[in-house]
């Protein structure tokens, strides 16, 4: 079906809900880092139930740039990797995933980068940024990359 000038293809989207719930404790990323087997069989489960498969859950990097030395849980995906077309703008950006630090609030804090940006370069210092503030105060956070001019 062809796209109208302006329309949002959320297609892509359905990957990174998949990803978020297993940020949200659906899996840990630890089990199936590690497990290559782990993985395999839990992409099989998706499979049967949707056709959907694992997006790789890689820790946050602690050095260099975009790192991040993140309260709980964090892990980083592109968007390639999460089903979007690889050639397109950001596509290899690291996209983060952290977990609450402590009680959670049951709220989601979206992070979309400025234009011509990637979320990445908005990590100025790896312990005091945005995306620790949110995982601080409890919240789940996505911080996306998205084409932007």
């Amino acid at each position: 079906m062809p796209r109208v000038e302006g329309e949002v293809d959320l297609r892509p989207l359905l990957p990174l809900t998949l990803m978020l719930l297993f940020a949200c404790g659906g899996v840990e990323p630890s089990e199936l880092a590690g497990d290559p087997a782990s993985a395999s069989a839990e992409a099989v489960e998706l499979a049967a139930l949707g056709g959907a498969a694992l997006v790789p859950m890689t820790p946050c990097p602690t050095s260099g740039e975009g790192a991040l030395l993140a309260p709980a849980t964090c892990v980083v995906f592109t968007p390639a990797e999460a089903g979007s077309g690889p050639d397109g703008e950001n596509a290899d950006s690291l996209q983060y995933a952290l977990e609450p630090a402590g009680a959670a609030r049951g709220q989601l804090l979206v992070y979309l980068n400025a234009s011509g940006s990637s979320p990445g370069r908005h990590i100025e210092d790896p312990t005091l940024n945005f995306y620790d503030a949110g995982a601080s105060g409890g919240l789940h956070v996505l911080a996306l990359a998205y084409r932007s001019e």
